[in-house]
């Protein structure tokens, strides 16, 4: 079986009449997607506060090392809040 090629242009025409009569209804479909992929608010918001969370980290990590360089303190137990203030701050940095 083989289409000649009137035939293969009246399909062409068929299906290209078929998506000009559904063009509002495909716009429609087509500007929801496209504004849904674009809206970046969610991810701004988040963005903003891990910032935050971040600025808050690093202020923390800033007070503990100067506590440390003034008032004698046992190492070990700094090193580990150094530690887990600084895991925080980069599992808060990764995407």
């Amino acid at each position: 079986m083989h289409l000649t090629d009137e035939e293969l242009k009246t399909a062409v025409l068929s299906a290209t009449n078929k998506l000009i009569e559904n063009k509002d209804e495909i716009l429609n479909g087509l500007q929801e997607i496209v504004g849904g992929v674009c809206d970046t608010h969610t991810l701004e918001g988040e963005k903003t506060k891990l910032e935050s969370e971040m600025d808050v980290c690093a202020k923390m990590i800033e007070d503990l090392i100067r506590q440390n360089a003034a008032i004698p303190q046992d190492q070990s137990e700094y090193q580990a809040k150094y530690e887990d203030l600084e895991r925080f701050y980069n599992d808060k940095k990764r995407p």
